[in-house]
């Protein structure tokens, strides 16, 4: 487990441009006039994101967005190839403006830099700028740069020589591409896009109910950061450990005679893992296993173990009363009325301390989906991709969104940690050296397929586990309630038949079984489905098997190359099954979310 200590990560606001361009070599704007024109909209978006930054936030706190980035400065990224002129005007632009270059290509950074003319002075130009980074595509098509450059971005910069083939290209990728897309080019290709709009979406929180910048979604974002920088602090981490005490024992438990191996909790999950660009997915891996290990385990488990104190001490407060009402010796006494109403104004405290005060269950539920976008992102990340979000699972829409405050934070991180790097990337370097090399081979994709059967495996162990041992939980759940019913059957039924002893004290015992079996029978049956043994069973037996029939079909022996190496088609199958996968386990995780925001704990 990590520091307790340590600061969870706020991203930075990012804004990553991309540029590509459509057209022909030979036509299209003046390089002068292209510079001029890029650099244009560059700085409109860079004053644009600035000015959003400095506009209040909608609660009347007199804070500004920049106060939800804790002052961090803007950072904007340029990402383009260098083949065409365009590109390298828009690095010239982007250069001049200090913006940060990452340079995508097909070509290795030495052909590039031996093959001279008129690109001679655009290399220069890159060993100069601030911490390049050049992507080599190895093997892939011009479609996969381009699809790279869009995967990489918040907007794109176009550009389009008038000719009709180049605007059927642009159309096309405009109306692929769902992000905004800025032509670059002849008249009459002016876009109308409100780059304010565009970079509030980017850089604001937003809820998918809401519009952008509503105080709901800012007031989520604060609490969710709030929850980061109190979890540290020991007060929360004694209440919790006291308040997880009883779950803990009962899944101790269920562990121990289960008997079936496997992660012992979701931060036990196996994560992508890659030995040359374990440098990229680094933040994203160690920010995860901060909420997984201070937030999302201890406060579901906080809550949970809540759920059994609150229905089991009103098993007790029945018994004190029934104890109270029968022993004569009591009848007078008012000390034990005192210790009953001291026992229920407990139970509501702790009711009152899950869902208003710490609000275990919401927070909870709301940090899982954030941990679970961090691990997948990792996946995709690992190749410059980014997952999408998973739709919220029917009938569920208005109580759970497919977005909110923990999409917008985990799309921040992944703005943030940017372009794929090497573990070497964190060298120095001096200016004019070349940039940071990112060598997407056959090797790297093989890597990173063994990485990812690494991380469906851990995913699969998981939920078998986890299956196994809440189905272990439901059968005993259901075995003490079928006992008790048959106790207090038997007791009655010898009530009935004048069976039993007419002691005192077996018509006392007689007493204590007909009541506080049904109270005990009512608990435990409550405790069951407020946590939800079966329905997390079965759904986490559903899941296993669905990863391992992926694991067998998509990433099993016909995933991997032939003796020619990775094709493009094999790598564009890889990304896809990743993405497929992250999706049907993120969606897995919202319904979990669902059931819990809809599951509020009240007084037994």
């Amino acid at each position: 487990m990590k520091s307790e200590s340590k600061k969870i990560e706020r991203p930075r606001p990012v804004l990553r441009i991309g540029v590509l361009w459509f057209g022909d070599e030979a036509a299209g704007v003046p390089p002068s006039a292209q510079v001029e024109a890029i650099g244009g909209l560059l700085d409109g978006a860079r004053a644009e994101a600035e000015g959003v930054l400095g506009q209040s936030l909608a609660d009347g706190s007199g804070r500004t967005l920049a106060d939800l980035f804790e002052g961090q400065d803007l950072v904007v990224r340029l990402i383009t190839g260098v083949a065409t002129g365009f590109e390298r005007s828009a690095i010239d632009a982007g250069a001049r403006r200090g913006i940060l270059l990452r340079l995508v290509s097909r070509a290795s950074w030495a052909t590039a830099r031996a093959t001279g003319g008129e690109s001679i002075g655009t290399m220069e130009t890159i060993e100069r700028s601030e911490d390049p980074i050049w992507v080599e595509l190895t093997g892939e098509t011009e479609e996969r740069r381009e699809l790279f450059v869009r995967e990489q971005s918040d907007l794109i910069i176009a550009g389009v020589d008038g000719s009709e083939p180049s605007r059927h290209r642009f159309e096309a990728f405009a109306a692929a591409a769902r992000m905004p897309v800025l032509p670059v080019g002849p008249a009459g290709l002016e876009s109308d896009t409100d780059l304010a709009a565009l970079v509030r979406i980017v850089l604001v929180p937003t809820d998918s109910r809401h519009d952008v910048d509503k105080d709901v979604a800012q007031g989520v974002l604060d609490d969710l950061y709030a929850t980061f920088d109190r979890s540290g602090t020991g007060l929360w981490r004694a209440l919790l450990s006291v308040l997880s005490v009883p779950w803990k024992s009962l899944y101790g438990l269920a562990k121990l005679r289960t008997g079936h191996s496997g992660p012992a909790s979701d931060g036990d999950q196996a994560d992508v893992k890659t030995e040359r660009f374990d440098a990229h997915v680094k933040r994203l891996a160690s920010t995860q296993e901060e909420l997984d290990d201070r937030i999302a385990i201890p406060f579901m488990n906080g809550y949970r173990g809540l759920v059994i104190w609150c229905y089991l001490l009103g098993f007790v407060v029945v018994g004190f009363g029934l104890v109270h009402g029968t022993v004569k010796a009591l009848e007078s006494a008012t000390w034990p009325a005192v210790v009953e109403l001291a026992l229920l104004l407990v139970i509501l405290s702790l009711v009152f301390i899950s869902e208003r005060k710490l609000s275990l269950r919401q927070r909870a539920a709301r940090v899982r989906h954030i941990v679970e976008q961090l691990r997948h992102l990792q996946a995709l990340a690992a190749l410059g991709r980014a997952a999408s979000a998973a739709p919220p699972p029917p009938g569920y829409s208005t109580v759970v969104p497919s977005d909110g405050a923990s999409g917008w934070y985990a799309r921040s991180m992944f703005r943030d940690v940017g372009t794929p790097a090497p573990c070497e990337a964190a060298r120095s370097r001096s200016e004019g050296e070349a940039p940071t090399i990112v060598r997407f081979d056959d090797s790297y994709y093989t890597e990173v397929l063994a990485a990812a059967r690494a991380w469906v495996r851990g995913q699969r162990d998981y939920h078998e586990a986890t299956a196994h041992r809440h189905e272990w939980l439901e059968e005993l759940a259901v075995d003490v309630m079928w006992s008790l019913f048959a106790l207090v059957i038997i007791v009655v039924g010898l009530k009935v038949a004048h069976w039993m002893p007419g002691t005192e004290t077996s018509k006392t015992v007689a007493l204590f079984v007909i009541v506080l079996g049904p109270a005990l029978l009512g608990a435990v049956h409550a405790i069951g489905v407020q946590i939800e043994f079966l329905r997390l069973a079965t759904r986490s037996k559903d899941l296993a098997e669905m990863l391992s029939l992926r694991l067998e079909k998509r990433l099993g022996a016909s995933a991997e190359p032939n003796e020619a190496g990775w094709s493009v088609a094999q790598r564009g199958d890889l990304e896809s099954t990743l993405s497929d996968l992250s999706t049907l386990m993120l969606a897995e995780v919202l319904e979990w979310r669902a059931i819990y925001l809809l599951r509020e704990l009240l007084p037994p």
